[in-house]
């Protein structure tokens, strides 16, 4: 579903905070947020890069974060004392502008996977034509061979109201899979190998959800 907003939020949780973290998650956070408008959250435990949590949200699109019901959310919580337990954060909007994988047909393409990986990194709105191109051409066939079932491509759009600018790169590629997936490293040497001029500041993630609840097979694989 290209021209939905793809939010993902960064955490660096102290483990002793992260069972705490998962059941206000999930039984009050992501309940407010799907009343304001959101259409899926997620959240992942990273096992590659990144901080050790990772949000994965989606909407129909940023302008959201500027209503009411959106910025009352944290207002209105009175379990949200949890977040003041982080160490880092940040927090990226993207326009996803390419979705591979998706049902043919399909009038929604929510991310539903137990493993995802992430590229992130900074390249010029001139370069993203060609990198679709390679996505659709070169990469997406590949790893959907290796298991991913949906890979994205989405651009950073406007900073959040209330989190401020983000502290990852302009562009992301993120992969789905049903089970861990390889060293997300290796996409990001391709990724360099085919734009060497046009991509910098790669940072390479790989994470297993934790909410909505994992099957116990994720739990064995980590």
């Amino acid at each position: 579903m290209t021209g939905t907003t793809l939010y993902i939020v960064e955490l660096e949780m102290p483990p002793a905070h992260i069972d705490e973290f998962t059941e206000w998650f999930a039984f009050r956070h992501a309940v407010d947020l799907f009343k304001s408008g959101f259409q899926n959250c997620s959240c992942y435990r990273a096992v590659e890069g990144g901080m050790n949590l990772c949000d994965i949200y989606e909407l129909a699109n940023p302008e959201i974060f500027w209503t009411d019901a959106y910025q009352n959310v944290r207002k209105n919580d009175p379990h949200d004392g949890i977040i003041q337990k982080r160490t880092d954060h940040t927090a990226s909007i993207y326009a996803q502008r390419r979705v591979d994988g998706a049902p043919a047909g399909a009038a929604m393409e929510m991310l539903d996977a137990d493993w995802v990986s992430m590229i992130r990194f900074d390249a010029p709105a001139a370069a993203e034509a060609k990198l679709i191109a390679w996505i659709e051409g070169s990469e997406w066939p590949r790893l959907s061979a290796a298991g991913a079932t949906r890979l994205r491509f989405g651009a950073r759009s406007s900073d959040h109201p209330l989190a401020g600018p983000s502290k990852r790169p302009r562009c992301v590629v993120l992969a789905e899979w049903n089970e861990r997936p390889g060293n997300a490293a290796e996409i990001a040497a391709r990724l360099k190998e085919q734009f060497a001029n046009d991509v910098s500041g790669l940072d390479a993630y790989a994470g297993y959800r934790i909410y909505p609840w994992a099957n116990k097979q994720v739990e064995a694989a980590r």
